[in-house]
Formats: C-alpha cells, structure tokens, sequence
C-alpha cells in the first residue's frame, strides 16, 4: 500500500533529525543516596533503563544522608520543559559523610539505631556524636535550635522542595523501612521494600553484603517508578512532621 507524500516526508525528516541529534529527549533528574549511583550491576544499573525515553543525570552519591540529598537539589539545572525529578531518600538514621570518618581520616561510620531518634532525641545524640556531642548538644538544649535543626527537619525541606520544584512532577522514593515507618512523608513518598526485588548479593553468590538491586531487581525498580513518572498526580501536602512554633500556628504556609 503506497503511503501519502506528506507521511513518507514526515517519517524521512523524523530519521534525518534523529541521526542529527536535534531531536532532544526530556532530562530525568536523578537525586539520592547509592541507590541511584553505584559501581554494580556493571554497565546495567537500574537509572540507565531509561535512556531510551530520557536523557539520564544522575546527580546522586553513595554513602548520602538525608540532609546531603537536600544540598543535591542545589545542582540541579535550570528547568526545562519536559524535565522530570525522582528523588531516592535513605535511611534516616544516616548522618552526614564526613561524620563518619576518625581522625586518621579512616572509614567508620554506619547507620544507627532508629529507634533511637524516634524515642529520644538527646540519646540518639548522646549515641553517635562521641567528640562531637558537646557542640551539638548545646544546639538540640536550646529550644529555639531544637525546632529549627532538629534532625528530622530536613523532611519540612522536602515538602517544602515537593511543592516548589512541581514543575518537575517530582517522585520521591526510598528503600529504607525506617523512613517509610516514620511516617515523615506518607503525602509523597513510595516505599519500595526489600524483597519484592532481588539485590546484588541475591543475584551473585561472591558477593556479599550488598543489598543495592541487582540486574534482576532493577528491573523491578524501573517499571515501578516508569509507572509512577506516567502516572504522576499531584500530592496535597497540609501538614508538617515537626516545626517551629511559627510552624505549628501556620500550619498551612507550605
């Protein structure tokens, strides 16, 4: 069946400027922890599935806490239209990366009991500051302090960010139990729990200890959140997890 002259220029043009590059796939912006950025599996990590629909940045590093992810929306570039945002959160109870080095500059850090933070905000202190407990201390002692950097206020940011960055259509994710269990960003946030996905160390029996997807469990983890991206809707964030006194008689400034 012969095709109309205008359909056989349409499909030519279409091949000439896709072998020319000027036809530009939309960006998928990718923030989090190494969940997001990880050395294995090797050349198949689960954000690369996406690069037949998107131009794939991951600006994203292992070893990030919550508050380090909150600084990577810093790097993110001037919105364009059709840009798209998912956000990988970790576990809560993860602090900053330079925490987790001794003097000697040696690796010593994991993560630390939850439950801890959810109790009694000056034992998780008091648990994981060591030298550093004095200074900090005297910052959660102080009422106002405790309300404005209260470790868990970096999740006000995140809903604040939710809302500001909406032209994004932002997806905010995690694998962490802890944070889904806190219940910090029920509004916005899906749980992709370990177990409906294989990890590394599932897939690959010299490898241990390593709980990232694998080649398998990426797979699990880019049809979940391809169906979240295409079918995006917006959240209405009304309440805060924890704030300021001018916080909690404004309830709805966010």
């Amino acid at each position: 069946m012969y095709q109309p002259i205008q359909v056989v220029k349409k499909v030519v043009l279409e091949k000439v400027l896709k072998t020319t590059n000027m036809i530009t796939k939309p960006r998928l912006f990718f923030l989090g922890d190494s969940f997001v950025k990880w050395h294995l599996p090797i050349n198949n990590h689960w954000t690369t599935r996406f690069q037949d629909e998107y131009e794939v940045i991951s600006l994203g590093a292992a070893g990030s806490s919550n508050d380090g992810i909150s600084y990577q929306f810093a790097t993110l570039p001037k919105y364009k239209e059709g840009d798209r945002l998912v956000v990988v959160l970790t576990n809560p109870s993860r602090l900053p990366v330079w925490f987790y080095f001794d003097e000697d500059g040696n690796w010593n850090g994991s993560n630390y009991p939850t439950n801890l933070l959810k109790k009694n905000i000056k034992s998780f202190i008091d648990y994981i500051l060591f030298k550093k407990s004095k200074m900090l201390n005297y910052t959660f002692s102080n009422k106002e302090y405790l309300y404005m950097e209260n470790p868990l206020q970096v999740y006000n940011l995140f809903r604040f960010l939710y809302n500001t960055l909406i032209e994004y259509k932002p997806i905010f994710v995690t694998w962490s139990k802890e944070l889904n269990d806190l219940k910090v960003l029920e509004d916005v946030l899906y749980y992709i729990p370990e177990g409906t996905y294989t990890t590394i160390q599932d897939e690959h029996e010299n490898v241990v200890k390593d709980h990232h997807p694998g080649e398998k469990g990426g797979v699990v983890w880019y049809e979940t959140i391809k169906k979240l991206l295409d079918n995006w809707e917006l959240k209405q964030i009304n309440k805060l997890f924890i704030g300021s006194p001018y916080f909690k008689n404004n309830k709805n400034i966010l």
